[in-house]
């Protein structure tokens, strides 16, 4: 939904409300069912649904802006998983993912009506991941795959790199251990695990990223400079003939680069930093954000697929001023969400996940 859309819903919204009441009694309210029915039914459907719903009622009994919700009701909605997770090489993960959303819905006078009412749509709330081990703290290398027109004879070769270079993140830096499997990283999440289970993150040598990377765009340079070719002679045809056409294919660049490293970069840990330095803004130096495989082996397989082995979640809590400043500008309304983080207690995270 675009931003000019939502404010055309929210706007007569606005208009009803007289006054929030923030001392109303509310209810927590889980749904207790996945909300899309749609979703194909996994044999272990009830089971996994079963385990998220615990990991909710941890968090209302745990969290005392949830326990006992007061100016709003807490709608508890959870996303059905569609699939199991792909056992494909560039993830291999195991476990059934998906999320909840605890919707904090607001109550208030409806300046229309006189009456109390309550926010039930677009409503502030907070997700939490379930086994969703590295979505909210890593972005992962993806490029264009093979498109219509492109010579057939290299389908294989581009899918082959691409999946290869898919393999490949750029991952978060931790910024500190809240407790030993509660990790907190510098985007502002959260991720439980058991610590007792290899690392999920395997650190990434530059050379064997740069590598991944030329290997896709050696196929890409081979597509374009036959298609560059058969578009001239096409232009040919018509009797037109275009200027210099000659350009520097991003291989081309991203091998430069890779020349430019010595053996010793070459065999250290990966970082990437974008900007205007490199086309490909991997380097040997400890800035930004390390390059990392998913190391598939973190799974406990002995567990069921249902089991909860990751739970994740925005972390970004805030300072008295920021909470109490907040009401000025949202028309008197408490942070809810920002209470509901900083009464988090994220230390004891570590309860939620399944051990043998």
């Amino acid at each position: 939904m675009t931003i000019a859309a939502l404010l055309m819903i929210l706007t007569p919204l606005y208009a009803q409300i007289g006054h929030y009441l923030p001392e109303k009694a509310g209810a927590w309210k889980p749904a207790n069912r996945f909300g899309n029915d749609n979703c194909i039914v996994l044999a272990e459907k009830t089971a996994y649904l079963a385990n998220m719903i615990s990991v909710a009622e941890w968090i209302h009994r745990n969290n005392e802006v949830v326990a006992k919700p007061v100016g709003f009701d807490a709608k508890v909605a959870f996303t059905q998983p569609c699939s199991q997770v792909v056992n494909n090489s560039a993830y291999k993960g195991y476990g059934y993912q998906g999320e909840f959303h605890i919707h904090f819905q607001l109550f208030f006078i409806n300046s229309e009506t006189g009456e109390e009412d309550v926010w039930e749509n677009y409503c502030p709330n907070i997700g939490i991941g379930i086994n969703n081990p590295i979505r909210d703290i890593s972005n992962q290398y993806d490029e264009t795959g093979f498109q219509s027109g492109d010579p057939s004879q290299f389908k294989q070769p581009l899918e082959k790199a691409l999946e290869n270079l898919r393999r490949y993140y750029n991952a978060s830096p931790v910024d500190k251990e809240l407790a030993p499997g509660v990790r907190m990283y510098a985007n502002g999440h959260i991720l439980v695990f058991n610590p007792a289970r290899p690392e999920y993150w395997i650190p990434v040598t530059v050379k064997e990223v740069m590598e991944a990377k030329l290997a896709y765009y050696k196929v890409k340079k081979e597509i374009d400079e036959i298609k560059n070719s058969k578009a001239l002679q096409e232009w040919a045809k018509l009797g037109f003939v275009p200027g210099n056409m000659v350009r520097v294919s991003v291989y081309d660049m991203i091998k430069k680069e890779y020349d430019s490293f010595t053996p010793e970069e070459l065999n250290s840990q990966a970082y990437y930093k974008g900007g205007d330095e490199s086309v490909s803004g991997i380097s040997a130096r400890d800035e930004g954000w390390p390059v990392m495989r998913f190391n598939p082996e973190c799974w406990d397989r002995t567990l069921s697929p249902s089991a909860v082995q990751f739970v994740s979640m925005s972390y970004k809590t805030r300072s008295e001023y920021e909470l109490e400043d907040f009401p000025k500008n949202n028309n008197d309304a408490y942070d809810y969400v920002g209470l509901f983080v900083n009464a988090m207690p994220v230390e004891r995270m570590g309860e939620l996940i399944k051990k043998r």
